[in-house]
């Protein structure tokens, strides 16, 4: 099971992203404590405690209001900053970085910049604690999103030429 949802997280596709992360955050919940990060119980500290909704991570960040999903970043860059061995590699690379760049992605409005800024510094933090061949896969894939987003934008503008007639580019 953990195989297909490592994968179908990150499908574009919002509402069945969210979803996903709230079966992750049950999975989470179900194997908390359990020393085989095969089977995420490292994640299970992010749930705090899933009775109460407004500390738990997974609610948090599925959440409709902004100010909840902005909680549920800053409390899991706080996670990661103070306790940085507890997340195993493959559960940051797999399941934590792709809901995190989902929201940088697609927070397109002006009313989510702040959602956005702060899934940029947990990125941030998320990548101080990479080993070197998942932080340049990370850099090389943004880098490329920015290489194409400014490819799109010159593409779609006409230029005259000295000839007077347009040239797309």
């Amino acid at each position: 099971m953990l195989p297909a949802l490592k994968h179908s997280i990150k499908t574009p596709v919002p509402e069945i992203r969210r979803g996903l992360i709230r079966l992750l955050g049950a999975i989470a919940t179900a194997f908390h404590g359990n020393a085989d990060p095969a089977l995420l119980g490292d994640l299970g500290v992010a749930v705090n405690n899933a009775n109460y909704g407004d500390s738990d991570f997974f609610a948090n960040i599925t959440h409709v209001q902004i100010h909840r999903r902005v909680k549920a970043l800053r409390q899991v860059r706080t996670l990661l900053t103070a306790k940085s061995a507890l997340l195993c590699t493959s559960t940051l690379v797999n399941f934590v970085l792709p809901v995190v760049t989902s929201i940088v992605v697609e927070s397109t409005k002006q009313i989510e910049n702040q959602v956005r800024s702060e899934a940029i510094a947990t990125v941030g933090t998320i990548a101080r604690l990479l080993p070197w061949s998942h932080y340049s896969a990370l850099i090389f894939r943004f880098l490329q999103q920015v290489r194409d987003a400014i490819f799109a934008r010159i593409s779609s503008f006409f230029l005259k030429t000295s000839l007077g007639s347009p040239f797309l580019w």
